[in-house]
């Protein structure tokens, strides 16, 4: 609803005709992308429900960031610990969420609590290389993008469009 507010503001309600920079693709082809499914690599991770498969990673919480802020997604998964994270490596926005940003006028701690920032899952673990090696065989960009920490709260890095302004959210 964010977006779309934005969207008719900019450019009217036929927005999804517009097209997106120089390219064949509309801002509708870019705004009503899917979201990518990242169930067979956790599964793969896990084990899954077969007890009898051996786990590939320690997984100790899964967090799927599309269609809700990091902040609010990871916070609810660590909560229940007592533990928080400080997010210091974060994948950078894509040139669609900054546009949108810097066209609504959205701050960056709104922004990052309401949008997922490119991240569309989190897995919290101590073996983020084994994480990583699995995402690479089902063709996910992953990165470790930070780390538990044992005081309660989430720190990110800001990497959005006034990233300058204030460096962690």
């Amino acid at each position: 609803s964010v977006v779309r507010k934005i969207m008719e503001d900019v450019h009217g309600l036929e927005y999804n005709n517009v097209p997106w920079e120089t390219g064949p693709e509309t801002f509708g082809d870019l705004i009503l992308t899917p979201s990518r499914i990242y169930s067979k690599a956790v599964i793969d991770m896990t084990g899954g429900w077969d007890l009898k498969r051996e786990p590939r990673a320690e997984v100790h919480g899964v967090v799927h960031v599309t269609g809700g802020g990091i902040p609010g997604k990871v916070g609810k998964v660590l909560k229940p610990s007592g533990l928080g994270a400080n997010i210091h490596n974060p994948f950078l926005p894509s040139k669609l969420v900054l546009y949108l940003q810097e066209k609504g006028e959205v701050p960056d701690r709104d922004a990052y609590k309401t949008w997922g920032f490119n991240h569309g899952m989190i897995i919290i673990t101590p073996q983020p290389e084994k994480v990583i090696k699995v995402a690479a065989e089902y063709r996910i960009n992953s990165q470790e993008i930070g780390v538990v920490r044992e005081e309660a709260g989430i720190r990110i890095k800001n990497m959005g469009c006034s990233n300058s302004k204030e460096p962690w959210l």
